[in-house]
């Protein structure tokens, strides 16, 4: 198959779908180093008929096809070469015009240096070069000499005679062929001697050939035809001979008409032209096995996730084994030895089947795939093909009875959230029950703004409140994301049981952790161990991101450590213990919980998949911040006790002695690793690569303060709040324009620097009442951070102390010598300040 690969060392060769395949494969010299000649052989005279199949599909291999022809054109398989050239030239004629002026050449010299009896070579040379017609003309003084020379040296009567002839008739359409040369030389045919062999069949097809390619010659030359009509003319008296088509044109050739003699080439050509395309019979159906498929697609049997993988792959291969379709049934073994091949068509051969399936075997089958979903042991590996079989089988017409309820609660199971959205929808039009409908109403509300669809989703509020006469309920604010509207209504509601844990959802979705500490701590026992259990990620992250670790410990618990939340909560925890190596476990552990939900959000667009691969994200830089303690822990060692580290200063000790700097990069120990000069440097180095890939993501990074939060608290984890300046105030300007000025306030407020007058930057209320006083307060803090806070207080209302902000930094900036290069905000001493503008 087109697309096979060598095996590596002590690997069994196994063919894949995509890469360069078997034309990589043999230019690669697989064939020739790799496998048998017989087996390079048999490739090589497969692969022109697989050019054949699959036509204009090829065109994206077509670098690798020229590969192959050019690397074994002086090889010992150059006829099967030829062959493979000329049906790439049918099937991708315009694609291969740029090859032409490498390939055209090689077919040249075929033409020339063909000595065989039979001329093979040079007859599929002449097929290949028909397919570079319009740039023909430029190579005309290298093909016509071994062209002319091929009919002279022709046997009379030949097969070899008749189709160069005909072959040169169609490249006369982009040739300027030699008449001076090849008349006589026609003339000459006519009246040779043939061997006893040569039918009158074979006689009369290259007379007729002559005669065609004459004229065609007497078309063109037009006028300077009456050279050569004296001998044509008694060449045909000699021989008997009369060809009324001829002497019809010879008047008009010698009067020069030239739209009637243009007129006969084109017919004349349109005649004996190639076809681009053999008409194929339609395959007929093949016999559909139905008991050989009923006892494999029973499903009730399988309890665990290898017994659904092994049933999911053998049920694609035999369907493909059973198919009606003798396409699909060829890939049969090949399927069986890749897999992926068996899942890529897994789809179209349910679909074959299921259209030659009785009544009785439908239903059975039907209640294998029922079974299949509800069972607690499917894996999301099974769910998700399934979910697709059934959206592909209903956009073919042929929609498979199971349960919309059912395939809408897999779906939302999965993560997989536009496969959700389609079955609840099919669901709420076939639901007439009100109360189902409030229940379909708020999964559709919650779905639209999971997709980044809150106009979807309010509309469907809106049409539940119209055509249902449903009563907004508290919990679809959330789902609309409304939550300043929610959590004013929990604030006023009982503060226990279900409007408590509505009030820790809204307050984590915006961003209002200290106050979702407090309130945690005020309802946690009132709360049941379920309710517990839900808002405890809601709780850890409001313990992270106040930096209450105790808290957080005793929180974490409670999250499943088989989950993504409980993966990275437990591994940030052991970051900041220094229990590196268990925070790697966790880290692992987080990402196998998150591929599932990876894996179904695969094919959706960038905007629906941003969530989850921002968790990707926060889990790789968990690893960049465990190697960067580690890394400046070595480096504090070295340094002690003369500068501390700037952040948990504890060393490690190393795990060898022959690479102490890979040592303190993989112990989670707390003795000191004594660094020498050059792996100090080196541990610098990689710091500060570190902070530079940091400051470079988060310049690309979405501008969404969801995605921003947790990274910026991970680095605060290794970097002082200076050392990240420019972070710091983006995100302080991310709070603003997203309305949480208090966070806005609370930011900008770690950038304070060391020994100002004041903890924390004054609220806006405070600030207006005493502008001079904050002034004088800011006087020795970073320009960037001063523009920040005015901007803050210009959101706040408060115009008039940001206005004098603005003015006492304008007039500090005037008085100030003229300013030194600022330091670099990846610089690794705590008090440098970031360059970047506000």
């Amino acid at each position: 198959p087109l697309g096979a690969r060598p095996a590596r060392d002590g690997e069994r060769w196994a063919p894949e779908l995509e890469g360069g395949g078997a034309a990589g494969h043999l230019a690669a010299g697989g064939g020739a180093g790799r496998a048998t000649p017989q087996v390079f052989n048999h490739l090589m005279q497969q692969l022109p008929a697989l050019v054949a199949t699959m036509r204009a599909h090829l065109q994206p291999w077509l670098p690798e096809l020229i590969s192959v022809v050019l690397q074994h054109w002086h090889g010992p398989l150059l006829l099967q070469v030829l062959t493979l050239l000329e049906q790439m030239t049918i099937v991708l004629r315009h694609a291969l015009r740029p090859h032409a002026a490498r390939l055209v050449p090689l077919l040249a010299a075929v033409l020339e240096r063909d000595t065989s009896a039979q001329r093979v070579p040079s007859l599929t040379a002449l097929g290949a070069l028909e397919g570079f017609g319009p740039d023909l003309p430029e190579f005309s003084g290298l093909l016509l000499p071994p062209m002319v020379a091929l009919v002279a040296d022709a046997s009379p009567g030949s097969r070899t005679l008749l189709e160069t002839l005909e072959a040169l008739h169609r490249l006369s359409a982009w040739l300027p062929l030699p008449a001076a040369q090849l008349a006589p030389l026609l003339l000459r045919l006519l009246g040779e001697r043939r061997p006893a062999a040569v039918g009158r069949e074979a006689e009369a097809a290259i007379e007729s050939a002559v005669e065609t390619l004459l004229i065609s010659l007497l078309c063109r030359e037009g006028r300077r035809w009456r050279v050569h009509k004296p001998a044509v003319q008694r060449r045909l008296d000699e021989l008997g001979l009369s060809w009324p088509r001829y002497e019809r044109l010879v008047p008009a050739a010698l009067a020069n008409d030239t739209p009637a003699l243009s007129e006969v080439l084109r017919q004349t050509l349109r005649v004996v032209s190639r076809p681009d395309e053999q008409p194929t019979a339609r395959p007929q159906k093949l016999a559909v096995k139905q008991s050989a498929l009923t006892w494999l697609w029973e499903s009730r049997a399988r309890t665990t996730k290898d017994d659904w993988l092994e049933w999911m792959s053998r049920l694609a291969v035999e369907l493909l084994r059973e198919s009606p379709a003798p396409a699909l049934r060829a890939c049969a073994p090949v399927a069986q030895m890749h897999p992926p091949l068996a899942r890529r068509l897994f789809q179209v051969a349910f679909l074959a089947c299921w259209a030659e399936l009785d009544g009785t075997a439908r239903a059975s089958l039907v209640a294998s795939l029922e079974a299949a979903f509800v069972s607690p042991s499917t894996p999301p590996e099974i769910l998700l093909p399934l979910l697709a079989l059934s959206e592909f089988m209903e956009r073919n017409d042929h929609p498979l009875p199971i349960p919309a309820r059912t395939l809408a609660d897999v779906a939302t199971q999965c993560g997989a959230t536009s496969k959700a959205l389609h079955f609840r929808e099919a669901e709420f039009h076939s639901c007439r029950a009100p109360l189902g409908s409030a229940r379909l109403v708020e999964a559709l509300v919650y779905l639209h703004n999971n997709l980044k669809q809150p106009e979807a989703a309010l509309g469907v509020l809106q049409a539940a409140q119209e055509h249902y006469a449903l009563q907004v309920k508290l919990s679809w604010l959330e789902k609309l994301g409304r939550w300043h509207d929610a959590l004013q209504v929990y604030e006023r509601s009982p503060p226990r049981g279900e409007f408590a844990l509505g009030r820790l959802r809204c307050l984590s979705a915006l961003s209002e952790w200290s106050q979702l500490a407090r309130a945690s701590e005020a309802v946690w026992q009132q709360m049941s161990h379920t309710q517990q259990l839900e808002a405890a990620p809601l709780v850890a992250a409001a313990r992270w991101h106040c930096q209450q670790w105790e808290a957080m410990e005793l929180v974490a618990r409670l999250i499943p450590s088989d989950t993504y939340e409980g993966g990275f909560y437990r591994a940030v925890l052991a970051t900041h213990r220094r229990r590196y190596e268990a925070a790697r476990g966790w880290v692992d552990r987080a990402r196998s919980a998150l591929h599932p939900e990876l894996r179904a959000i695969a094919s959706d667009t960038y905007s629906r998949a941003h969530a989850p691969l921002v968790h990707a994200q926060q889990l790789s830089e968990v690893e960049e911040l465990i190697e960067y303690r580690v890394l400046q822990e070595g480096l504090a060692a070295r340094r002690a006790p003369a500068r501390p580290l700037d952040g948990p200063s504890h060393a490690v000790r190393a795990a060898a002695a022959s690479d102490p700097l890979a040592a303190a990069a993989s112990s989670s120990s707390s003795a000191r690793a004594v660094l020498g000069a050059d792996d100090a440097a080196r541990a610098d180095e990689r710091c500060e690569a570190i902070r530079l890939r940091w400051r470079d993501r988060l310049r690309n990074c979405s501008s969404e303060l969801r995605a921003w939060q947790p990274l910026i608290e991970l680095r605060a984890m290794a970097l002082a709040p200076l050392q990240q300046m420019e972070a710091w105030i983006k995100f302080g300007s991310l709070c603003r324009k997203s309305g949480r000025l208090e966070l806005c306030r609370t930011s900008l407020s770690k950038l304070l620097p060391p020994g100002a007058p004041i903890g924390s930057l004054p609220v806006y209320q405070q600030a207006m009442g005493e502008g001079s006083q904050v002034a004088n307060a800011l006087d020795g803090a970073a320009p960037e951070l001063v523009y920040a806070y005015a901007k803050y207080l210009w959101v706040t209302n408060a115009q008039a102390a940001a206005i004098g902000l603005l003015m006492q930094l304008l007039a500090r900036s005037a008085a100030a010598p003229p300013a030194q290069p600022a330091a670099s905000a990846s610089s690794p001493e705590p008090n440098a300040t970031p360059g970047a503008a506000a």
